[in-house]
């Protein structure tokens, strides 16, 4: 009987550490999603260059990927004076939700990336998934061309994200022959915009996996920073003109003193200015 009573003091006991190791696991979580979820104030200095750094891709197996290149890109932009963040997302969805004007998008030398660019039909919604193909040709040695598969997203209170895939080969002609440049799926791009205080954090990464001239990946896999740049560059371009500053109202003094010198009445209610007459006893 004792060892039973032992035996459901120890229960009873196990039981209360893992409450409370839950308890303060839980905690700790709400305390990490606080502070991750907190706004912060962004400053142009800090919004003025994009950290970029560019590697092979890992193989499965250890290693990396021949012909590969994984660039991911962190940045911010910040709203024009007294511009919320979530006014600065909204012009940002607004933008990359016109999605002809992808076509525009041009590379850190000022040319433009697509050669050609035709969307297709529009499927389903932002706040659920819009999916979009285009037909591009891109504008570089051989003209090289293929279909991007496209993915945004918007729900309420959420991010905004695209995701971009190739979904066929990225082909080029050669010599009267026509090779595979990129496999299908081997050419990626995904951005993340999340408002802040006073404007938005970027987030993304594109990838490449190159068929030929493999030597060539690091600087075929900056899609991501061309795209960022591009849309600091048209964001700027919509920006709303600032905010001016309300004057404050008149103090109750300063109304009493104008309304006295209107009336012809000296401000500080003292006896009238003499006219210089003389009295009538001659003093």
């Amino acid at each position: 009987m004792g060892g039973m009573r032992k035996l459901s003091c120890l229960a009873a006991v196990s039981t209360t550490l893992v409450f409370i190791a839950a308890c303060a696991a839980t905690s700790e979580d709400d305390s990490d999603t606080t502070a991750a979820d907190a706004l912060t104030s962004l400053t142009v200095a800090q919004c003025k260059t994009p950290t970029v750094h560019t590697a092979p891709k890992a193989a499965p197996g250890g290693g990396t990927i021949a012909g590969s290149a994984h660039t991911t890109l962190a940045g911010c932009i910040v709203g024009a004076q007294g511009e919320t963040g979530d006014a600065v997302l909204t012009r940002l969805t607004t933008l990359l939700g016109n999605t002809s004007r992808l076509g525009t998008v041009k590379n850190a030398q000022g040319a433009p990336v697509f050669q050609h660019f035709t969307p297709g039909a529009r499927q389903g919604s932002l706040g659920g998934s819009l999916t979009q193909d285009f037909d591009v040709t891109l504008a570089m040695d051989h003209s090289p061309f293929t279909k991007l598969h496209t993915v945004q997203h918007k729900a309420a209170g959420s991010p905004y994200t695209l995701k971009i895939v190739n979904a066929t080969a990225l082909s080029a002609s050669v010599a009267f022959f026509t090779v595979t440049v990129v496999e299908p799926g081997n050419l990626t791009l995904t951005l993340e915009a999340k408002p802040q205080l006073n404007g938005i954090t970027v987030t993304g990464a594109s990838d490449i996996v190159l068929e030929q001239e493999q030597d060539q990946a690091a600087s075929a896999s900056v899609l991501v920073s061309d795209l960022f740049r591009w849309v600091t560059t048209e964001l700027a371009k919509t920006a709303p003109p600032p905010q001016q500053p309300v004057p404050p109202p008149p103090s109750p003094a300063g109304d009493a003193g104008d309304a006295a010198s209107r009336d012809g009445a000296p401000s500080d209610g003292g006896a009238p200015p003499s006219d210089g007459a003389a009295s009538p006893d001659g003093d």
